[in-house]
């Protein structure tokens, strides 16, 4: 009985034994594999960090290891981001940068005049302007670009509005290719985003050579002067679509403009609006440009060889700003005459009442126009709704569709336009 509970208790004790090392092993086992599966992983980590650093000495940077392929970094490493003005995109050394930016004017515009029958009354709203732009440089601040694209207010296509192309050279002087605004006018040359009024004035749109095609050089022959000089296709060559070489309306033209800056204590620092905010110290520009250009015989655009000539003076000074410029034109038939005087105050970065007159004689008809707005700033130019009335005193005959004015109904004359706009600049 004794020997027989013996052999029991042993086999008892061997089989429980048995089912205590059988998982016991096999979770051995098991760690075993997922030990070796984890040295597999690491070892294949290992050779997709070699392959990536071979491709990109940045992956592995550290303060033991920093980058020495400066060529490579500039090309794989791009910064972008807001600069409270525009969004950028540029390289770590700022040798290539990309400025996006936008702009949109809505307007409502109300028109009256006498002798049109059922259209003395007009009003509607207008999206006035829609412009999305890029500029920059590419592999060195010497070479610059620049485009604006467009969107017609009536067709809503989009077209190239302006394409610059540019390089400066070691001693200062820049050379411009390309389709933009002509060195004339400075109420032309003063953006559309930063205007007082809500629209440019009747006066530059008798004078202005608008958008041309040609080359342009600038360069600052003494401290507080700039010249631009630019040989190009004539006026408004730029206008309207590209064109073809051959199909100018000119077989020359040239567009000098000198800027002088009498007071101002940041050296080249040109006002480039009309607004003066309350920060601004006293800074006084003088301007003066002359265009010259020689008719195509073959093409009937102009009648003759064509003069023109401006001089202007702009005052800005903690919020006040004041604004002249005369205007002279030949054309080989009629002698033109114009002049254009405004002003405005800036009330605390807030609100800026404006005033502007204007005259013209183009030989024909005389014209005296007076406006009178407000702006409200509610960031600077980026936002800001502007009111203004435009009074036309003579009979309007040479009238663009810009400024909310119409041609009057001939023998009649008393013409008022209120145009009500809000402009956001991204």
């Amino acid at each position: 009985m004794t020997t027989l509970r013996s052999t029991r208790s042993l086999t008892t004790g061997l089989l429980a034994t048995a089912a205590f090392i059988t998982p016991a092993a096999q979770a051995e086992t098991e760690l075993e594999i997922l030990r070796r599966d984890m040295q597999t992983m690491q070892a294949e980590l290992a050779v997709l960090k070699s392959d990536n650093a071979a491709s990109n000495p940045l992956a592995t940077n550290t303060p033991d290891n920093p980058p020495h392929d400066t060529h490579m970094q500039d090309d794989a490493v791009m910064t972008g981001g807001h600069n409270g003005k525009k969004f950028v995109l540029q390289s770590d050394d700022g040798n290539t940068t990309l400025n996006l930016g936008a702009q949109v004017q809505t307007r409502y515009i109300f028109n009256v005049r006498d002798g049109a029958g059922s259209s003395d009354v007009l009003n509607g709203f207008q999206l006035r302007r829609t412009k999305v732009k890029g500029s920059g440089h590419i592999a060195s601040p010497k070479i610059s670009y620049y485009l604006t694209l467009a969107g017609n207010r009536d067709s809503n296509a989009v077209s190239l509005e302006h394409a610059r192309l540019g390089y400066t050279f070691d001693n200062g002087v820049r050379l411009d290719l390309g389709r933009f605004k002509a060195p004339f006018s400075f109420d032309e040359l003063t953006s559309s985003s930063k205007q007082q009024a809500a629209e440019r004035s009747f006066i530059n749109e008798q004078f202005t050579l608008g958008s041309v095609e040609g080359l342009q050089a600038t360069f600052v022959p003494a401290d507080h002067t700039k010249v631009r000089v630019m040989l190009n296709d004539g006026i408004g060559s730029g206008e309207s679509g590209n064109g073809d070489f051959n199909e100018t309306p000119t077989d020359f033209a040239l567009t000098t403009r000198v800027d002088y800056q009498l007071m101002g204590d940041k050296k080249g620092s040109f006002i480039k609006d009309y607004t003066s905010w309350s920060t601004d110290e006293r800074s006084i520009n003088i301007g003066g440009a002359i265009h010259f250009q020689v008719d195509d015989d073959d093409d009937t655009t102009f009648a003759d060889d064509v003069t023109l000539f401006t001089a202007d003076v702009l005052y800005n000074e903690a919020g006040k700003s004041a604004f002249a410029a005369i205007y002279v034109g030949d054309n080989g038939t009629d002698n033109s005459f114009g002049f254009q005087l405004q002003g405005g105050y800036n009330i605390n970065d807030t609100w800026e009442p404006f005033a502007r007159f204007g005259f013209v004689d183009d030989g024909n008809n005389e014209n005296s126009l007076v406006t009178l707005g407000v702006n409200y700033f509610i960031k600077k130019h980026a936002a800001k709704f502007t009111v203004d009335g435009t009074f036309a005193f003579d009979e309007l005959t040479n009238v663009g569709d810009s400024l909310g004015l119409e041609e009057d109904v001939p023998g009649n004359d008393g013409q008022f336009a209120l145009r009500v706009q809000f402009q956001l600049l991204f």
